[in-house]
């Protein structure tokens, strides 16, 4: 949600010039733009927010280990490493 966001308002897209518009108020194109790190360079300016490309690797980074350890804590829940014990009345 957060790269669809940063992605739709500073990224070039089809009309670049209109990019620079809205975030720089001249009607300029890009000198520069990137999607790792996201940066998008109008007049000599970074008009991407400094919190962006932060919060896309933390984002990134949570969703990584969130796909690694749910299927891991599934083996783990399923096998056990010991087997269970029953109790004699």
């Amino acid at each position: 949600m957060t790269f669809g966001y940063a992605d739709g308002a500073y990224s070039p897209g089809l009309f670049p010039d209109k990019t620079c518009l809205a975030r720089m108020g001249s009607r300029t194109f890009p000198e520069s733009s990137s999607h790792f790190p996201f940066s998008t360079i109008c007049s000599g300016v970074e008009i991407v927010p400094a919190w962006i490309n932060p919060t896309l690797i933390i984002l990134s980074t949570v969703a990584a280990v969130a796909l690694l350890a749910l299927p891991l804590a599934y083996v783990i829940r399923r096998f056990p490493l010991t087997s269970p014990r029953t109790h004699d009345i």
